[in-house]
């Protein structure tokens, strides 16, 4: 063993090779597309002796061989080993992005004017070639900018895996959302379903004609009227929007979307003659992302689309990755508002809920059963709490909070947390037929309930936090549930809820209790599982 090598238990070293190593073959696939490819054309050109070629393919190939070194130097493993790369990937990607700069440039510009010639020339078999390694450099920089982009979202997200130090996360998600070049021949421009809006039938046609040769899949309306309807009924990426039309005009359109709780981050590019620069402005403080003037420059055309297809690109990339820590109603304020600790006062419903006897249960079994039955058992439970609009903010082994009336009001929050706790234990049946069946063991769940006025929010710092609720109704529901054990009863609520709760909930009296933590005493309250379904 070298003396640079890691020790064999330094588990962060080899984690940091591995993703080096993921990381390294991803940048390595274009690369060598833009390497081999340009060996064949020097090779063809030599034998033609093409003298017009040569020199740029071979300024190509040297760009590429350029980047292959600069990215073995900046991902050398041998690093690691001498302790000169700590796991910042924020820094690698920096690194990254100014080092391969120069190299890639000089990639797409020689071959987008190579290309220019060989089809001024007819050379057919030499405009595919070049064509692929265009693609190469374009997919090797969305890599990068992926890689870029990823370490932006770090500081946004509501967490990353708990497990792993922030910069070894950050890999984890950044490395994984990277695609290999499976099909050099893949199209690198943004595709997306675009609706075209205009009542002009030319502009129409030529930006059908034009959108469709780009591989965008593209609809089209005449009005304003049968744009929305086809917004609501299909999904598109961007929309085209003129802004006068007759019936609903394009100043009412824009307006309807961005009313509309699911059509409002839809991207919205205006079209304009260049003489209604007033409207579009207007148009853009609406919430329009961008404009087209009339007649349509078909460079400018593109890289408008583009860029909003990509905006939109990474919005959705930033809510899926919100979406694997918060839930839908967490998500769309954050995408909608933004981040920012802190909280209000809301009146809401807390929810605890525990496995009776977890302990035993995961003695009695290997960790990978007991992790089994927890994802299943939480697919059962969590299915019914979103049933009825709550939310689940806290996961800690076998017990669950969820919240009721935040972060969106529901005034019926206190019967809606005591219909999911009916339906959680209706469900709970079937999870334990499904576990019996398969001869595992089954279980017994315990649920309090209290309701009252709440501080919800976003607590813990800008690097990571959770969406929760503290106050005392939180404080109730954990030492109610607690108390369904001395009781023997699945479900109890305090008088707040009970209060709430119309006529259709049967509820059962139980004993004024001093609860643990409590200065005063509790009058409790069960519900009888018998109008469980």
């Amino acid at each position: 063993m070298s003396a640079k090598s890691p020790p064999p238990n330094d588990a962060s070293a080899r984690t940091r090779r591995a993703q080096l190593s993921k990381l390294r073959h991803d940048l390595r696939t274009p690369i060598n597309a833009i390497l081999g490819y340009s060996e064949i054309l020097i090779e063809d050109a030599q034998d033609r002796a093409d003298a017009a070629l040569l020199p740029d393919l071979e300024k190509i190939h040297a760009a590429g061989k350029e980047l292959l070194a600069r990215v073995n130097e900046v991902l050398d493993n041998e690093k690691i080993a001498a302790g000169e790369w700590d796991g910042d990937i924020e820094a690698l990607a920096a690194n990254l992005h100014y080092q391969l700069r120069t190299p890639t440039d000089a990639v797409i510009g020689y071959s987008e004017l190579l290309l220019e010639d060989a089809r001024a020339r007819g050379q057919h078999d030499t405009i595919a070639d070049l064509e692929k390694i265009h693609t190469a450099a374009q997919r090797f920089v969305q890599t990068i900018s992926e890689l870029v982009q990823y370490t932006i979202l770090q500081e946004d997200a509501l967490g990353l895996n708990p497990d792993l130090a922030p910069a070894e996360a950050l890999v984890e998600q950044a490395v994984e959302s990277i695609k290999p070049l499976n099909n050099i021949e893949a199209p690198t421009r943004e595709r997306g379903a675009i609706l075209i809006v205009d009542d002009n039938p030319i502009n129409r046609d030529i930006l059908i004609h034009r959108l469709t040769r780009q591989g965008h899949t593209v609809a089209a309306a005449d009005n304003g009227k049968r744009a929305l309807e086809l917004a609501h009924t299909q999904n598109f990426d961007l929309v085209l929007l003129d802004i006068l039309m007759p019936e609903l005009n394009g100043f009412q359109v824009l307006q309807t979307l961005k009313a509309d709780r699911t059509l409002r981050e839809l991207p919205v590019i205006m079209i304009s003659a260049l003489d209604e620069l007033d409207s579009v402005v207007r148009c853009i403080e609406m919430g329009a992302e961008d404009y087209l003037p009339k007649p349509f420059n078909p460079v400018l055309l593109n890289a408008r689309i583009e860029s909003s297809l990509e905006k939109k690109r990474l919005r959705d990339q930033q809510r899926a990755l919100f979406r694997r820590f918060a839930t839908d109603e967490v998500v769309e304020e954050l995408m909608a508002e933004g981040f920012a600790l802190g909280g209000k006062y809301v009146e809401a419903t807390a929810m605890f809920s525990d496995i009776r006897s977890f302990t035993t249960i995961a003695e009695a079994q290997a960790p990978a059963e007991t992790i089994a039955l927890l994802n299943n058992y939480f697919g059962y439970v969590m299915q019914a709490i979103a049933a009825e609009g709550g939310i689940v903010n806290q996961m800690v082994g076998d017990g669950l909070m969820a919240i009721f009336g935040a972060p969106r009001p529901r005034p019926d929050h206190c019967e809606r947390a005591v219909r999911a706790a009916l339906n959680m234990m209706q469900r709970i049946q079937e999870f334990n037929q499904e576990q019996a069946a398969a001869g595992k063991h089954t279980i017994k769940i315990g649920i309090g309930i209290a309701s009252g006025r709440v501080i919800a929010g976003y607590t813990g710092t800008e690097m990571r936090a959770t969406y929760t609720c503290v106050g005392d109704p939180v404080n109730l529901a954990a030492r109610l549930e607690a108390h369904t054990k001395v009781v023997g009863e699945p479900i109890l609520i305090d008088e707040r809820t009970r209060q709430e709760l119309g006529g259709g909930i049967l509820v059962q009296p139980q004993d004024t209790v001093q609860l643990k933590g409590k200065t005063q005493s509790v009058q409790i309250y069960s519900i009888p599982l018998a109008q469980v379904g």
